[in-house]
């Protein structure tokens, strides 16, 4: 039920000799990092690791097209509120959840901002660069919107051609004057 890389380590997952064969996680199955300068290789693409929102929002904003994973199962209480979506810059990499659950996130809309939600946009920067968030829990979630016609989501307010895949999302969301809202995503365009 799960795999703990303890210490610097590594782990490389591989796709069969055709290419074929997709990674996913069946609850309670996860992938679980101590070390966060441990090396993640999946499918020949090195990943990132990150322990939490900050610090996933931080590697976005340095690189929004890069590869990232959660080393571990994350309980965002101690963040407080945020004021807007933790996520602000348009991601068009890859955040593998590695079956990690990430909980009890908050957000109260202080900004009347247009979209709100985990990630604002999950977006694609031309070829080759489409978002993709996978294997993934988000439990307890809360995200409050106070503003007037923007979009709503517990996971993302919008996405543009992004995948989500085997995500599951767990979140009281309170958007009474929004245009869309979503428990997943709210504007998938």
């Amino acid at each position: 039920d799960l795999v703990t890389v303890a210490g610097p380590g590594a782990l490389t997952l591989a796709q069969t000799p055709a290419g074929n064969g997709t990674l996913s996680f069946a609850q309670p199955g996860r992938i679980r990092f101590w070390d966060l300068s441990s090396n993640l290789v999946i499918a020949n693409q090195s990943y990132v690791l990150v322990r939490g929102i900050r610090s996933l929002a931080a590697a976005i904003a340095g690189n929004p097209t890069g590869a990232f994973a959660l080393a571990e199962n994350y309980n965002a209480a101690g963040d407080g509120t945020y004021g807007a979506s933790p996520i602000r810059t348009e991601f068009a990499g890859t955040f593998e959840g590695l079956g990690n659950v990430l909980s009890n996130l908050s957000i109260v809309d202080a900004v009347d901002a247009d979209s709100v939600g985990l990630f604002t946009l999950l977006g694609n920067q031309g070829f080759g660069h489409m978002s993709v968030v996978r294997d993934l829990r988000l439990w307890h979630e809360t995200v409050t919107y106070t503003g007037f016609h923007g979009v709503v989501g517990g996971l993302a307010a919008s996405t543009a051609l992004g995948s989500v895949i085997n995500v599951d999302v767990d979140a009281a969301i309170s958007a009474p004057q929004a245009t869309d809202a979503g428990i997943l995503v709210a504007d998938a365009r």
